[in-house]
């Protein structure tokens, strides 16, 4: 039902920017500086990956959301680049990537300002930065920047084709974005038809069953971390907002009718 309810309030862009803005601004105060770095379903790897691919670093909690970052940076080459994570949350991707993936910088930005400013009080390396700013008004000159990535974070914005022509403004030209997000599959459409419209080249991926398995593998730990950390009132809501199963976001992923899928998106030159 809670999920049902945030869907219909989703209906207009203004409500969706105000709910988010709500929320994020709000999550840092109710949680504080924890262990809960990432804010995203998490992600399982193929065995193909797990065999080609650098292995993860380890994290007591959160590995899965961890590794949803991990096999991300994986698609491209980071090293020695300048990559600006938009909607950056509570900083700790912006902070793997810096730490893992040897960028020349990395910025994470986001809208909540204080969840900025938890990011910069939790995570501190040369190559990294934290700035509060506007999805749909990038900061930034044109051609600035050699990735950009987002996580799990546009489904929220009000305008998703202002952020989209933003991303490829401030890429330089060969600039690869790398973004991962779920939403119900009568959406997707909508959203490939303006990227599409933008001159990249496309690659698209459907991680549906990646994501459901890692909300599995992790159900019982995060529902235990949520009980020990959120107050009992608030406790069904950070269910949704978690995926545990049960829930109907889970529930969607399983039975297909929402997707999460991966993009890798190609500047053309």
């Amino acid at each position: 039902m809670a999920y049902k309810t945030l869907w219909t309030f989703f209906k207009f862009s203004w409500t969706r920017k105000l709910f988010f803005k709500v929320l994020y601004e709000a999550l840092p105060k109710i949680v504080g500086k924890s262990d809960w770095h990432f804010m995203n379903y998490g992600y399982s790897p193929s065995k193909n990956e797990v065999s080609n691919m650098q292995k993860p670093a380890k994290h007591e909690l959160q590995q899965y959301p961890m590794q949803m970052y991990h096999y991300l940076a994986c698609c491209s080459p980071l090293k020695n680049l300048e990559i600006l994570e938009v909607g950056c949350g509570r900083g700790g991707g912006a902070y793997y990537i810096a730490n893992n993936f040897q960028p020349k910088s990395i910025i994470g930005l986001d809208f909540s300002s204080s969840a900025i400013k938890l990011a910069k009080t939790m995570f501190s390396s040369p190559n990294l930065d934290y700035i509060e700013g506007n999805a749909m008004n990038l900061p930034y000159d044109s051609n600035s920047f050699d990735i950009i990535i987002n996580v799990e974070s546009c489904h929220s914005y009000g305008n998703q084709s202002f952020f989209l022509k933003e991303v490829y403004r401030v890429l330089k030209p060969g600039g690869i974005l790398l973004l991962v997000d779920f939403r119900k599959n009568h959406l997707w459409p909508a959203f490939n038809q303006i990227l599409s419209n933008l001159p990249f080249d496309i690659k698209e991926e459907d991680i549906s069953n990646n994501v459901l398995k890692a909300l599995k593998e992790e159900n019982s730990l995060k529902k235990s971390e949520i009980d020990k950390k959120i107050p009992k009132f608030l406790r069904n809501y950070f269910y949704e907002f978690a995926g545990l199963e049960g829930t109907e976001l889970f529930q969607k992923i399983e039975n297909g009718t929402t997707k999460y899928k991966r993009f890798i998106c190609v500047k053309k030159s």
